[in-house]
């Protein structure tokens, strides 16, 4: 079995500080963090799948297929449309309908390989060794866990079709964590 990699708190937050830096990489990965995106979901996402009047954002599973319908947060919202300021100034992105247009292909997604190597970069602006953009999926999973989350509800929300693929992320709760939250919420029976 391999290991999870995912960026702790203090990671996450020099990461973020330098990607505020790009509207496009605040917005992406700030989705790839929120909903566990993994890059190929990122980049097939649609300027038609933010739904800002029922408040929702659809992403479609890489794998396996799986559909979610996730709540779009004020946050995200404010991101997202500082991002369309700048795209709308993009000639390749005239027509297209992809959130991160392409910059060679026109009406094509943006590239994997860039949103990697764009990860890569603000990761060694950040000093962070070691992590690729996958591991925001992973550090989203890990903080609903150690949030509290049932684990039905973060398999749900990472677009899972098996509950024993949730499960790995257990063993990366602190086992102090976990005692004192097992201990509140059994003396709650007392």
């Amino acid at each position: 079995m391999h290991s999870i990699k995912y960026l702790n708190s203090e990671e996450l937050q020099r990461f973020k500080k330098e990607a505020r830096k790009s509207k496009l990489h605040d917005l992406a990965f700030d989705l790839c963090l929120t909903y566990a995106l993994r890059v190929k979901e990122l980049v097939n996402l649609k300027l038609e799948d933010f739904d800002f009047e029922n408040g929702e954002v659809y992403v479609e599973g890489a794998k396996g297929g799986k559909k979610k319908h996730h709540p779009l947060s004020g946050k995200l919202e404010q991101k997202y449309r500082a991002w369309l300021r700048v795209r709308k100034k993009l000639k390749r992105a005239k027509n297209n309908p992809y959130l991160f247009p392409s910059r060679i292909y026109w009406g094509q997604p943006g590239s994997r390989d860039a949103f990697q190597f764009a990860f890569k970069d603000i990761c060694e602006k950040a000093n962070i060794n070691g992590h690729s953009i996958h591991d925001l999926r992973h550090t989203c999973a890990i903080n609903l866990i150690k949030a509290g989350q049932a684990l039905i509800d973060v398999r749900d929300w990472l677009r899972q079709r098996q509950l024993s693929s949730t499960e790995v992320y257990i063993r990366y709760l602190d086992s102090k964590e976990a005692s004192k939250k097992n201990l509140e919420i059994l003396s709650s029976l007392l």
